[in-house]
């Protein structure tokens, strides 16, 4: 198996490809990859599969395109953090907060 470099500190682990089941690691990797509901090989086919929807380049180009999609993060976080009503809340901390100090007889 090799690693793949992810976000942060992880690491995806990719599995082996077909010709592995072929070579001299063959048997190890029909033992050590099956499974009680699969072959080797299966598992193999699946493990590319998750891999090239969660790590492969195709993954990135797609996950960029949804990120992106309705425009720049930054800006629009900005343009909906200034449209919420914050006051209610801010009132409600503070009657929360005043409250707990007259409990205390602070």
């Amino acid at each position: 198996m090799r690693d793949h470099p992810g976000p942060g500190c992880g690491r995806a682990r990719r599995g082996p490809l077909q010709r592995r089941t072929r070579g001299a690691a063959a048997a190890d990797v029909t033992t050590y990859f099956q499974a009680a509901n699969a072959d080797s090989k299966t598992r193999i086919k699946l493990f590319r599969l998750a891999f090239d929807a969660a790590v492969s380049s195709f993954a990135g180009r797609q996950q960029l395109y949804e990120r992106y999609y309705s425009g720049d993060l930054v800006r629009l976080a900005g343009t909906l953090w200034g449209l919420y009503d914050k006051d209610t809340h801010i009132d409600r901390i503070t009657r929360l907060l005043d409250d707990l100090a007259s409990a205390e007889g602070i």
